[in-house]
């Protein structure tokens, strides 16, 4: 057999491999997935009451219904049309997803979801939407009681 042919057997069949463990990790985390879509499907047709059992039982139990949907609402949660999540992970019944939701006027909203397995299937243990605003050098310097407090934490005396 030719040096070429050998090369291209080798690479199809590593490219092969590759293809098949994406898709084994897609098929692994599709649950996860799965349930974001339908939490933010839910809010969005303002179906909060559905959305709200998409969440675990310790959350429920410190959220109301509607701290959730007031939650949702001023985060712009409760518009999401799509999500695109670029990393995923599952760690025994703990899952977390990482990515963004676009609305419905087409923003993108960074965030991570936080999951718990429990005995009727994945379920939202944490919402988190990436912070936005200013920070790092400058941004404290046009605030007079964020540069007071960080001289204050400088010099305790």
């Amino acid at each position: 057999m030719k040096p070429w042919k050998i090369i291209l057997v080798v690479l199809a069949g590593f490219l092969t491999f590759v293809g098949g463990l994406v898709a084994i990790i897609f098929y692994a985390t599709s649950g996860i997935t799965e349930t974001s879509d339908e939490f933010f499907a839910a809010a969005r047709s303002g179906q909060y009451q559905s959305a709200y059992e998409l969440t675990t039982r310790q959350l429920r139990a410190e959220t109301s219904p509607e701290q959730l949907q007031s939650f949702l609402e001023s985060n712009g949660l409760d518009k999401v049309t799509e999500t695109s999540w670029r990393s995923r992970s599952i760690n025994n019944d703990q899952g977390r997803l990482e990515g963004t939701a676009t609305t419905e006027d087409g923003g993108t909203i960074p965030l991570a979801v936080e999951m718990i397995k429990e005995s009727d299937g994945w379920r939202i243990s944490l919402i988190k939407p990436a912070e936005s605003g200013l920070k790092g050098a400058g941004a404290a310097a046009d605030d007079p009681a964020a540069t007071q407090a960080e001289a204050q934490a400088e010099n305790p005396d």
